[in-house]
């Protein structure tokens, strides 16, 4: 079984697929790391995981995306830094044709097979999870409001309601 980055890393180029294969434009950033000197580095703080372009017409839509894989069935807050959250409300936030979302891939940690559901939580929701005294976002909270892309054959997801809820 892969450990939970090699998940992570898994569930981030299939949803980069599943995108481009619901005809989004995406573009993957790179997890950085810079020379600190004396032969040390350290990692640099990226805002997200991905941005994304959608084309309706004359209409286009910019996201920005975190995404995460959890073997659990809530998402713990601390999966996702607050200077994630804040760039991506910040993003949310500047224009009503940018959205922002945290994709979500619950897994089962025995067998994928089991249980593999993708999630596109809006970042508003998200925050408002963050305000009561949990310590984590429950799957049912994921149900209620996200909208799910459901796994297709081979390792790809749906994204075309996730798609075509960009333009409400």
């Amino acid at each position: 079984m892969a450990s939970a980055q090699q998940r992570g890393k898994v569930f981030e180029g299939e949803l980069k697929r599943s995108m481009e294969e619901a005809g989004v434009l995406v573009h993957r950033i790179r997890d950085g790391r810079v020379a600190a000197g004396y032969g040390q580095a350290m990692g640099l703080k990226n805002p997200c995981d991905f941005y994304a372009w959608a084309v309706s017409g004359e209409r286009l839509v910019a996201v920005a995306i975190e995404a995460k894989a959890v073997g659990v069935p809530r998402l713990p807050f601390e999966n996702v830094q607050p200077h994630q959250v804040e760039a991506l409300a910040q993003f949310d936030l500047l224009h009503k044709d940018m959205k922002a979302y945290i994709a979500v891939n619950f897994y089962d940690t025995n067998s994928i097979r089991k249980l593999n559901r993708c999630f596109m939580l809006p970042i508003a929701d998200y925050e408002e999870a963050l305000q009561g005294d949990a310590k984590s976002v429950p799957l049912a909270y994921f149900e209620e409001r996200a909208v799910e892309c459901p796994r297709m054959k081979g390792q790809l997801y749906d994204m075309s309601g996730w798609r075509d809820s960009l333009w409400r």
